[in-house]
């Protein structure tokens, strides 16, 4: 040997030997000199300079848990669990979106950071895809899925205007102003509350829209 790296303690297995062999334990260059003797003299020396380098692993990319969000609100994605086995490497991301649902506008804030942002602008699923980089290789891409519905509203009951009518008469009751702000499709439940004393009067069925008595 005439250098390697600091701190390498390489040895050759035999320095007498055709075909010697050592150890690269560190990063860097070992550069050896050889000279033959044909019994008689020495040659000239010849230099070898062997390169030794750690092998990049792939970085590993992680897009961060599933979320359960409300339509509309902004949602936050989170890559800052990628990792690189090398350690010393610094990551970049890349961003995608898989599929969003139909005639979503949904656009990331910024596709290159560790935790971009969008709007989750309809009900439906939003996959995402993270792949990072090492500074020499991708890495395996990563998905997310992000699932956005619309939070129920409770229906609002009209039971229709009072009326005045003569005893003995077949009463329509109408509960048709009755809505529901996410347009939900309705069930009805009339129930009397009050009636004279000694009445009889039943409704007709209770569960439907516009039920008689």
């Amino acid at each position: 040997f005439t250098s390697r790296p600091d701190n390498s303690t390489a040895t050759l297995s035999d320095a007498s030997a055709a075909d010697p062999t050592f150890f690269a334990d560190l990063d860097g260059s070992y550069v050896l000199n050889l000279i033959v003797n044909d019994g008689l003299a020495d040659s000239d020396p010849d230099k070898v300079t062997i390169t030794a380098t750690t092998p990049n692993s792939p970085p590993i990319a992680d897009a961060g848990v599933d979320q359960s969000v409300s339509t509309n609100t902004t949602v936050t994605l989170n890559g800052s669990g990628s990792s690189d086995p090398d350690d010393a490497d610094s990551l970049t991301y890349k961003w995608t979106f898989t599929s969003k649902p139909i005639g979503s506008t949904a656009a990331l804030s910024d596709a290159t950071t560790e935790k971009p942002t969008f709007t989750a602008d309809l009900d439906g699923s939003y996959i995402l895809s993270l792949v990072v980089n090492d500074g020499s290789v991708d890495s395996a891409a990563d998905a997310v899925i992000i699932s956005a519905a619309t939070p129920n509203s409770p229906p609002v009951a009209d039971a229709g205007a009072d009326q005045s009518v003569s005893t003995g008469a077949t009463v329509t009751l109408d509960g048709s102003g009755s809505s529901d702000p996410n347009n939900d499709p309705l069930t009805y439940n009339w129930t009397f509350t009050s009636k004279p004393i000694g009445s009889t009067a039943a409704l007709s069925d209770a569960t439907t829209e516009k039920p008689t008595f």
